[in-house]
């Protein structure tokens, strides 16, 4: 009994933590904020063909199950649950699967967002869009969150790319929704998507010098006049109501076209919210600097869902 064994090292109440098996993750929610849930790496698995993370339902949805537990237990006001896949070997795609009765379940809960943060760029829904989502899932037992950075240019609408022909193109990305085997053409009525696109200042840029600008299939433009630039999480934010294409821009702030309100269009600052709008639309002049270009909800034949 006095030995160097320690008999805690195998007690359940000991340094072994049961936690590490739970498919929700080993984080606890409680830690730091009570609807923030990040999986362990052990739950995605990555496919080295194709650079693709998928994380199963069976993961994802013991995920929100416990951020929704710690939020009822939680004294202070939890608005928003938060599901965070964590980067696996770079992987350019991450492919969260979540069951339609979790989806119900945060919209019935008192929390009013969903999050899934990945590495290559971030979806919020609020209970308003979880809502319009249940409904178009008819008798779908899952929904597939996609995002897919490292798209080829060849998969956007013919005049989609011909707006975008004369422009620096750095990435583009498809944020997109999957029912079974086939892409949603998803838009909210009643509620918001918000979304968080990945991007570096580079040496002499600032965040009022970042946009967003959507680009329909009808190869028209239109700037979101809400977007502003998170410096902490390096992501260009913005609200919509629909998954389309969009592009990320960065130009000289004093070239950004004004609003007419005394902003500059591009909601520069570190804030990581932003309003819906669009402004009626031209890209304006990019710089030297040229353009990020960011795809989201690209629908193409040619596309089906990477796993």
């Amino acid at each position: 009994p006095s030995g160097t064994d320690d008999p805690g090292t195998d007690d359940p109440g000991g340094t072994d933590d049961p936690g590490t098996d739970d498919p929700g993750g080993t984080d606890d929610p409680g830690t730091d904020d009570p609807g923030t849930v990040t999986l362990p790496e052990e739950n995605v698995e990555y496919n080295q063909a194709n650079g693709t993370a998928t994380v199963e339902a069976t993961y994802i949805d013991s995920a929100i199950e416990k951020a929704l537990n710690a939020a009822d237990g939680s004294s202070a006001g939890v608005s928003e649950v938060k599901i965070v896949v964590p980067e696996v070997n770079g992987a350019t795609t991450v492919v969260a699967t979540t069951s339609v009765t979790k989806f119900k379940a945060v919209a019935e809960s008192a929390t009013e967002n969903l999050t899934f943060a990945t590495a290559v760029g971030t979806v919020t829904l609020n209970t308003a869009a979880i809502e319009d989502l249940i409904g178009k899932t008819d008798e779908a037992e899952t929904v597939d969150v996609v995002i897919e950075s490292k798209v080829s240019a060849a998969d956007l609408e013919p005049d989609q790319a011909a707006a975008l022909e004369d422009e620096s193109v750095r990435e583009i990305y498809d944020v997109s929704l999957y029912v079974g085997n086939g892409k949603l053409d998803f838009e909210t009525k009643d509620g918001k998507l918000t979304i968080g696109l990945p991007y570096k200042l580079g040496t002499g840029e600032v965040s009022g010098g970042v946009g967003v600008v959507y680009v329909p299939e009808d190869g028209s433009t239109e700037r979101m006049s809400g977007a502003k630039y998170n410096e902490t999480e390096e992501l260009a934010v913005f609200t919509t109501s629909h998954l389309s294409v969009y592009a990320v821009t960065y130009e000289p702030a004093a070239s950004v076209p004004d609003d007419g309100n005394g902003n500059d269009g591009n909601g520069g600052g570190s804030g990581s919210g932003g309003g819906g709008g669009c402004d009626a639309g031209i890209f304006g002049p990019f710089g030297a600097a040229g353009a990020m270009i960011l795809a989201l909800g690209v629908k193409s034949a040619k596309r089906r869902r990477p796993r």
